[in-house]
């Protein structure tokens, strides 16, 4: 077992056993050494690319293509939307940022969170770009794509010979 050590300054105050400590008998310093990195000024400031992929629906509704996309976090102008025959691209990027306290009479934190993505759908059939419908509530993105064909198929009855 491992021996642990309560120190003021450089006295001893009181000493413990430590089970578990046997196998890894740096562990201790290898706290002490995290607790260190962690108060330099530079960890401080976290700045953190988030990798997003956002959840998709897609489904067919009033003979038309719809596409619901999660976008949590996300307001409408960090969203773009680009259409072209039968592929919808749906790409964002949002940037927030958090700033507490002065530095000075506060402890000072700071943090800067990004996420960005892109995705493509191919549909069944091209879709008109010009006739394409977005909208954006609640984080949730619904996009309406009318097909330049018809989706509805045609019934052919079969005959004898």
């Amino acid at each position: 077992m491992a021996v642990l050590a309560k120190r003021n300054g450089n006295s001893i105050v009181s000493q413990a056993r430590a089970p578990g400590f046997e196998f890894f008998p740096e562990l201790p310093r290898f706290g002490r050494l995290i607790d260190a990195m962690m108060n330099t000024p530079l960890s401080r400031d976290i700045i953190a690319e988030e990798i997003f992929v956002p959840a998709v629906d897609v489904y067919e509704k009033d003979n038309n293509y719809v596409i619901d996309v999660a976008l949590p976090g996300f307001r409408k102008d960090d969203i773009s939307i680009e259409v072209q025959a039968n592929q919808v691209t749906i790409s964002g990027r949002y940037e927030e940022s958090k700033d507490e306290g002065d530095g000075k009479t506060k402890p000072r934190y700071s943090e800067i969170r990004r996420a960005s993505f892109t995705r493509t759908i191919v549909l069944p059939r091209e879709v008109d770009p010009d006739r394409a419908k977005a909208t954006f509530e609640n984080g949730v993105l619904s996009i309406t794509l009318q097909p330049s064909t018809p989706i509805t198929g045609k019934k052919i009855e079969v005959s004898e010979k």
